[in-house]
């Protein structure tokens, strides 16, 4: 069992290993690092090692002193604006499968629909209680307005949450982002592949802004 999570975890196959720690938040940590415990008597300590001390377990050992571990990945709030917008009754299929992938590739994806200026605060109040690192919003050419202006709210609300924007507006005017002061970037184009690499660049601390498909 240790040896297929360490082979896993090494190669970087965290959704197979299914290294998530349920005790403690590491999703600003390096991903390189995993938690352990040395048993179930262990778990104030929350001890901190990373993959190469996988070596150190004996495997042997009696698998019920060892707690399940798991590893945890980014955060990611979805907010799709529709405010004045003439297609409340529509659903958003880029958007949709965009949370697919993100979700399919072992991050943590919420979506979060603004109707009114009023929704805002339903922003804020998502932000407090599920704590994203990163924001992406999805927008048509009419709503990027409320786009910045959440951005806006986010970054004063918490400055070092990654806002980024993708959808028709971007795609069709990538110069979007010059009128924007508070979002990190924006994707041209399809983006289902080029946002789990920008995942994965924020997520290893790497900078995101080489990713494919990324204008800043």
């Amino acid at each position: 069992m240790f040896q297929k999570i360490k082979n896993h975890h090494t190669s970087g196959d965290y959704k197979r290993s299914g290294l998530i720690c349920e005790y403690c938040d590491q999703r600003n940590s390096d991903k390189s690092d995993v938690m352990l415990y040395n048993s179930k008597y262990d778990i104030g300590e929350r001890v901190k090692k990373v993959s190469t001390t996988y070596s150190d377990i004996d495997a042997t050992n009696n698998i019920n002193e060892w707690l399940p571990v798991k590893l945890s990945r980014l955060n990611v709030l979805f907010v799709f604006p529709n405010i004045n917008g003439t297609y409340e009754e529509s659903y958003s299929f880029g958007l949709a499968a965009i949370v697919s992938i993100t979700k399919e590739r072992g991050y943590n994806p919420k979506v979060v629909y603004v109707n009114s200026r009023s929704g805002y605060q339903d922003v804020l109040r998502e932000i407090a209680e599920f704590k994203p690192q990163v924001v992406g919003f999805s927008s048509v050419s009419s709503q990027f307005c409320f786009v910045n202006e959440i951005a806006s709210i986010i970054k004063e609300n918490d400055p070092r949450i990654i806002t980024v924007c993708g959808g028709v507006h971007s795609t069709i005017n990538p110069a979007c982002i010059l009128e924007s002061k508070d979002l990190d970037g924006v994707f041209v184009g399809e983006a289902d592949h080029a946002f789990i690499e920008f995942l994965e660049k924020v997520e290893n601390k790497c900078d995101y802004k080489e990713t494919d498909n990324f204008a800043y």
